[in-house]
């Protein structure tokens, strides 16, 4: 099984941690082919903080449509669009849907990242600059699972003091993820991710925001199968001081 780490998106860690962040994140997939895409305006940031790695820089799109509020209520794919869009709404100080306009990017320069390397690998994870990892993690079983079931394996930190456990969502749930996918970091099979698939969803104006759009892009076309796992990963601005050594 060959495995590619993919990192990608804004090159920025609100504590200033991303070399801490990358030093864990490659201890954990030491054995992946790691590849790394950010925006063309983050180039000098980058080379100087790892002058020895490779990069591709993309220019940022332009979006030409809210992903919240433009998307027509007949194309929404998630229950849970309703009540994303509502809390948007009343996010930071009134700036949420400004903030909001750009989560599809992150979908998008995955896409681009992961279509350079198409045809290599059976299984890629996602996972971005400021994304910091619990050091005692352990994903091996996660990457077996998401290989042999075809299935994508979402992670992220929805309690903040259990950054350093894990648990499963579950349908039963009172707020089910079973169309929605934790995004923190994403192990997928590598051929679930089509650069033309997202960009036709975006031309057309259906490509959904953050949770729900790796939702739309990763699980729902292969029979709504992921699972969503919640701890071992998060923001680092978001993660306790006490778990960060």
């Amino acid at each position: 099984m060959k495995v590619a780490v993919c990192v990608s998106g804004k090159f920025e860690s609100a504590r200033d941690l991303i070399i801490s962040n990358n030093s864990i994140l490659k201890d954990k997939f030491c054995g992946a082919d790691f590849y790394y895409a950010t925006w063309d305006y983050y180039k000098d940031s980058f080379l100087n903080t790892f002058p020895t790695y490779e990069c591709v820089y993309f220019q940022e799109p332009e979006i030409e449509y809210h992903p919240y509020k433009d998307i027509n209520p007949k194309n929404y794919i998630s229950a849970r669009f309703k009540e994303a869009f509502k809390y948007i709404k009343k996010k930071k100080d009134g700036k949420g849907m400004e903030w909001s306009s750009h989560h599809t990017k992150q979908i998008i320069i995955h896409s681009w990242l992961a279509d350079l390397i198409s045809g290599k690998y059976d299984i890629i994870i996602r996972t971005r600059f400021d994304a910091r990892i619990w050091e005692e993690a352990n994903f091996e079983s996660y990457i077996s699972d998401s290989y042999k079931n075809k299935r994508t394996i979402g992670f992220a930190t929805t309690r903040h003091s259990m950054f350093n456990k894990i648990y499963e969502s579950t349908k039963g749930e009172k707020k089910s993820t079973s169309d929605w996918l934790l995004d923190q970091l994403i192990i997928h099979p590598a051929n679930f991710i089509n650069r033309k698939t997202v960009e036709e969803l975006d031309r057309n104006k259906i490509l959904h925001p953050a949770e729900m759009g790796w939702y739309q892009v990763l699980s729902m076309p292969y029979g709504s199968r992921h699972r969503n796992m919640h701890g071992w990963v998060n923001h680092d601005r978001n993660i306790p001081e006490i778990f960060i050594k």
